[in-house]
């Protein structure tokens, strides 16, 4: 299963200033190299270990595109369940299923 790669408004941010940047002297390959670090920040779906942790974040990885680095944090929480069977497991089977989970 994929996880969702969902990109903050800082990363966009970061993004639309990194590639106005290039364009002043080629727009060619900012817009190049714009698509490349979208499709390698989408790649994290696959691969959603890449990179080191950097050190003062333990949340967070990170990883060289070009002169440039990624940074991201994988956030999951799977479910909260009350204690001691008042939860079924097939309910929580049924739930997973409903994208619920």
């Amino acid at each position: 299963m994929d996880w969702e790669v969902v990109f903050s408004a800082r990363s966009n941010a970061d993004l639309r200033q990194i590639v106005e940047y290039i364009a002043r002297d080629d727009p060619g390959a900012a817009s190049r190299f714009g698509l490349e670090l979208i499709e390698t920040a989408e790649s994290l779906a696959r691969t959603p270990e890449l990179g080191p942790i950097l050190p003062r974040r333990p949340n967070t990885r990170f990883f060289p595109v070009g002169a440039y680095l990624i940074a991201h944090a994988m956030m999951f929480v799977a479910r909260v369940v009350p204690p001691h069977g008042t939860a079924s497991i097939s309910g929580l089977a049924r739930s997973r299923n409903r994208s619920e989970f």
